[in-house]
């Protein structure tokens, strides 16, 4: 059962134990709480990590943007008019407000994965 569940959280870090604990009792059989499920995972050396967030944009982004910026010249009022306007909203372009937690291995700060 152990290797069971270091394998599901190796291949998706983002499992919470009571997810995984539901999938290990179908799978397995095993009727056990999530606490359990929490204690093997901390055993093997895996702790709940905040998620690294991707950067905005690169040196490389910046320059293809201000390239094209300049390629495209300034708008036109006949430009602007084309643009919709509506009431103020809330809009989250790069992911949820709430902070998302993954599985990561003390030693392993993995940066070049982002979620």
């Amino acid at each position: 059962m152990d290797r069971h569940i270091i394998l599901k959280i190796e291949q998706n870090t983002k499992l919470s134990a009571p997810v995984l604990t539901v999938a290990m009792t179908g799978e397995c059989g095993l009727d056990v709480s999530a606490q359990l499920t929490r204690n093997r995972i901390h055993q093997v050396g895996f702790r709940g990590r905040s998620v690294r967030k991707k950067p905005f944009s690169t040196g490389g982004h910046i320059a293809k943007c201000f390239a094209w910026a300049k390629k495209s010249g300034p708008w036109t009022v006949s430009d602007w008019k084309r643009v919709s306007w509506s009431e103020e909203t809330k809009i989250n372009l790069f992911g949820a407000d709430g902070v998302t937690r993954v599985w990561r291995k003390y030693d392993n700060a993995d940066e070049t994965k982002y979620c």
